[in-house]
């Protein structure tokens, strides 16, 4: 299972609901992390 990456909202530990807040630094780099690991693999479903 695989989530967004971090925003500057829940890194202050802040209720965004339906903000669409933009990733932070370290966001960005997990939503790469997240790239290499789904392009060799084969996700069953994705939400």
């Amino acid at each position: 299972m695989l989530r967004h990456g971090q925003t500057g909202y829940n890194a202050g530990s802040r209720m965004q609901g339906q903000l669409d807040t933009e990733l932070s630094d370290l966001g960005r780099d997990q939503a790469v992390a997240a790239a290499e690991v789904l392009a060799k693999r084969q996700p069953l479903v994705i939400m």
